[in-house]
């Protein structure tokens, strides 16, 4: 039996560990800490109820800081995806940090556990590995909750799936008997090669930042879902005391990029015989003042400057403007890019 492969069956549970102790489990303390401020902030505002499930999914696509948050996103996002224009963010920034790690592979899951052992060509191996790896693959119903109980399970299952992965394989190579020692040699260099068996230090990430980086991430999700398009009917103008109390008029969220060029705008009513014509406009929610002002706090510490701009007006305030739809979406994209690591041994937060 060479030593290599059996060395590699022996490290499976040590490497499952450093994973959990280096980075899931910092994950999701900064997540708890992260949801705890930002639903007391919203209780504050009495907002409690722009909690919500997919905000677990949400801190783990934006907030990739390391491989293996970037593989459970890209698995999550599978089953619990959000707005188009937030997949976009989310996945062009996981995509970089998998460059980085050059796992080119369309599945990147069985690269995270298996790396290039994955593309081995030998038919009886790659029978084991597609065995293997139909357990991370198939995306499973998950039950909605935004507690860190939950997120913590998910993320301990998705490293038990992989090093039950890792197990599998390496199990199917060494007692495979048409594999010869050096080809088994081979193939555990390989293996030992994949990010799942080169996890980060301790003490990689600091929480304290990573939950500031996620909070606000959960904010910017919040600003860009505050807006939406009202369209009002022609009606008589005798019925007219204000748009929205026209009977008729409907009200629907926006599931667009404030960026895109068929974002909506306002159209103005046409003048007919004793009536108006059909028209529409964007209404955008206010968060609140708490809000903008734990906003404002968190974008100053980590981009020391704050969100808000005073847009004057009778009583001056900081109201969402269209604006402030387009920098959220930008402030998302520099989360992303803040978070993801420069290297397998340099994870950022």
């Amino acid at each position: 039996m060479p030593d290599r492969i059996a060395r590699v069956i022996r490290d499976i549970p040590l490497k499952q560990n450093l994973w959990s102790a280096n980075v899931g489990n910092p994950y999701v303390r900064a997540y708890d800490l992260a949801y705890e401020r930002y639903h007391k902030t919203l209780k504050l505002q009495d907002q409690s109820d722009k909690a919500s499930a997919e905000l677990l999914v949400f801190a783990a696509s934006v907030a990739t800081g390391s491989v293996l948050m970037a593989v459970f996103a890209t698995a999550s996002l599978r089953v619990l995806a959000g707005r188009l224009f937030l997949d976009a963010i989310c996945n062009r920034e996981l995509d970089r940090t998998f460059a980085v790690v050059h796992a080119f592979a369309n599945n990147k899951t069985a690269q995270f556990a298996l790396g290039a052992v994955f593309d081995e060509s030998k038919e009886q191996l790659k029978k084991r590995v597609t065995i293997a790896t139909t357990q991370l693959l198939q995306s499973s119903q998950m039950a909605a909750s935004s507690t860190s109980i939950n997120y913590m399970t998910r993320v301990d299952d998705f490293i038990r799936k992989n090093a039950i992965c890792v197990q599998m394989v390496a199990n199917g190579i060494q007692d495979d008997p048409n594999l010869s020692a050096e080809e088994k040699d081979a193939l555990a260099v390989k293996l030992q090669k994949a990010p799942f068996f080169n996890p980060p230090p301790a003490n990689s990430i600091q929480e304290e930042s990573l939950a500031k980086k996620i909070e606000l991430s959960f904010y910017m999700s919040a600003i860009l879902d505050s807006d939406h398009l009202v369209k009002v009917p022609a009606h008589a103008v005798a019925a007219t005391p204000g748009f929205s109390s026209v009977v008729g008029a409907t009200e629907t969220p926006i599931d667009m990029s404030p960026r895109s060029p068929l974002y909506p705008v306002a159209t103005q009513p046409k003048a007919m015989l004793g009536a108006v014509g059909a028209s529409q406009y964007v209404a955008i929610d206010d968060l609140g003042s708490g809000i903008r002002d734990r906003i404002d706090k968190l974008h100053r510490e980590i981009f020391k400057a704050p969100f808000y701009v005073e847009h004057g007006g009778l009583f001056g305030g900081k109201p969402t403007t269209h604006r402030e739809l387009v920098k959220a979406e930008l402030v998302l994209s520099q989360i992303a890019k803040a978070v993801r690591p420069q290297s397998f041994m340099d994870v950022r937060s």
